[in-house]
């Protein structure tokens, strides 16, 4: 069977959970859910700081659970989460 991957869902899902985070409560996704590793991680760390029962926000998640690895893996432009970083990146 072939797994069917829509990358505007998985980048729309994020977005939508690090723009309110209560949000994560109500979904049933898990991390194996995502294709993309790089929205696997992001997703893991937003699971993560809802266990803690932290405040799931942009800034928290970034600091606290992604660290210096979200050059690589998150871009945010126009209120956009993205984790192609790299096509934004310029000379």
């Amino acid at each position: 069977m072939t797994a069917h991957v829509n990358y505007e869902a998985e980048v729309a899902v994020l977005g939508a959970v690090l723009v309110d985070g209560t949000l994560i409560k109500d979904l049933e996704l898990e991390v194996k859910h995502f294709y993309h590793k790089n929205h696997q991680q992001i997703y893991r760390s937003v699971q993560k700081a809802s266990e803690q029962q932290e405040f799931i926000d942009i800034p928290p998640v970034v600091t606290t659970h992604l660290g210096k690895a979200i050059g690589s893996i998150l871009f945010i432009k126009n209120g956009r989460v993205d984790s192609n970083y790299s096509q934004y990146q310029t000379s």
